[in-house]
């Protein structure tokens, strides 16, 4: 499911991100400190996943990576604080918050070979089985996508 998942995150939840995104936009229209502080997130992110990359290929140290990735996890942590006290009056920011960190997990983990437990509870809220033949998983974020189960 994880890779999977990880394989059509880009065609899945990147596009459900960016509308979110152009929502809570025009939601905030008039407001400069929100939209200021969107750009500042959005930038945020980008730059998190630019030090994930470069560790993961070996170029940032731990040391690094890891003084960063605290430091910019404060300022995503604060700037979505700001956010959401401002806008959210329907979830719209809560939903687009769980899609953000989903990606965040997709483009953190390597594809799996085996279960991992800790993964599996940050991206998946909920398990139905619809079927002895058909499980739908929900994930962060509400996404839900249904999973076929071949007998043998």
């Amino acid at each position: 499911m994880f890779n999977k998942l990880k394989r059509f995150s880009q065609e899945i939840i990147a596009p459900a991100v960016g509308q979110l995104e152009d929502l809570i936009m025009k939601k905030q229209c008039g407001n400069q400190q929100i939209l200021a502080a969107r750009g500042e997130l959005i930038a945020a992110r980008e730059k998190m996943n630019q030090i994930t990359r470069l560790h993961s290929n070996g170029i940032l140290s731990d040391d690094i990576y890891n003084a960063q990735k605290k430091e910019i996890e404060a300022k995503i942590m604060r700037l979505k604080e700001l956010m959401t006290a401002a806008t959210d009056t329907d979830g719209i920011v809560s939903t687009l918050d769980k899609l953000s960190d989903l990606m965040d997990i997709l483009d953190e983990h390597e594809a799996m070979t085996e279960f991992d437990e800790a993964v599996f509870g940050l991206t998946v809220e909920k398990i139905i089985a619809m079927s002895e033949n058909e499980i739908v998983f929900r994930l962060s974020g509400g996404v839900e996508f249904t999973e076929n189960i071949e007998r043998r």
